[in-house]
């Protein structure tokens, strides 16, 4: 879907780094000791930033056992969502989000 859309419009982002983003987006929710969820956060519950600091302590797990800190920095930088390939990124995984909501009508 990353490569499709971006392709199909045209778009001026780094087509190959926005497709290993989206691979890695989620390592950090995946790998944290703690299940943390959106509502969770809507709630006050969980703080964002706790949110982060968890994710960032399973990727520095990963990092370490990987030794790959390009994966670190792909992530970083989707969650700082400044680049055109982060916020790209983000909008995939949103439409990404809604496509089952959609399918069950």
């Amino acid at each position: 879907m990353v490569f499709d859309i971006a392709e199909q419009l045209q778009l001026k982002i780094d087509i190959m780094k926005a497709v290993k983003m989206a691979l890695v987006h989620n390592l950090g929710e995946y790998f944290r000791s703690e299940d943390i969820v959106a509502p969770d956060i809507r709630s006050g519950k969980v703080s964002s930033s706790d949110k982060f600091q968890e994710e960032d302590r399973a990727m520095q797990e990963i990092i370490n056992l990987t030794n790959r800190n390009d994966i670190y920095q792909l992530w970083l930088e989707y969650e700082q969502n400044e680049t055109d390939e982060a916020k790209y990124v983000r909008a995939m995984v949103s439409i990404e989000a809604t496509l089952p909501i959609m399918n069950r009508r």
